[in-house]
């Protein structure tokens, strides 16, 4: 787990906003998570995942192709393991493939929304007996009454749109470690 005090070697780069793109309506496919020439095949078996190996297993649900780059950016680190998911269907299929450590849940997205889909992830928990995921919304909408309803909906937290990378890795951070204080 990245630790609070870890120093997290990155270039030094001013904060990139994560600001609405204009959509274009067309199917995105699932962005794998990047692999180097000498990788694993890509369906690793689970005893080769990040978290097996000590490592950070991230689902980012987002549909905008620039927040995900973003995303990744941010969450560069050698014990992250990145999945994309363009959509809140998208999102529950990795869900039913595969565990997570930590979900980041867009708001607004084609096909499913991201109530929708954590709703249905939750739902998907309780039935197969999994252990709750947490899932951080990532908004526009920072009004403390979106709060009360990404919560209702069974969101545990969320960023508000642009926000900075410490940002999103104390949040990070504080998910992980009250999840490992639980298991």
């Amino acid at each position: 787990l990245v630790q609070e005090n870890e120093q997290v070697e990155t270039q030094e780069k001013p904060a990139a906003p994560i600001a609405p793109v204009q959509k274009i309506d067309r199917p995105a496919p699932v962005i794998e998570p990047e692999k180097t020439a000498a990788a694993a095949p890509s369906s690793p078996p689970k005893a080769q995942t990040a978290k097996t190996m000590g490592g950070i297993d991230i689902l980012v649900v987002e549909d905008n192709e620039i927040n995900q780059t973003v995303m990744k950016s941010m969450l560069a680190h050698p014990k992250i393991r990145i999945t994309i998911a363009n959509n809140g269907e998208e999102a529950i299929e990795a869900f039913e493939r595969e565990s997570f450590s930590l979900i980041f849940m867009d708001m607004s997205m084609p096909v499913m929304d991201g109530k929708t889909a954590t709703k249905m992830i939750r739902l998907k928990e309780s039935a197969e007996n999994r252990r709750r995921t947490p899932i951080i919304c990532l908004t526009a909408h920072a009004m403390k009454k979106h709060k009360k309803e990404f919560i209702a909906a069974g969101m545990d937290d969320y960023l508000s749109k642009p926000f900075k990378r410490e940002e999103l890795l104390s949040v990070m951070r504080t998910w992980l470690n009250a999840q490992s204080k639980a298991a």
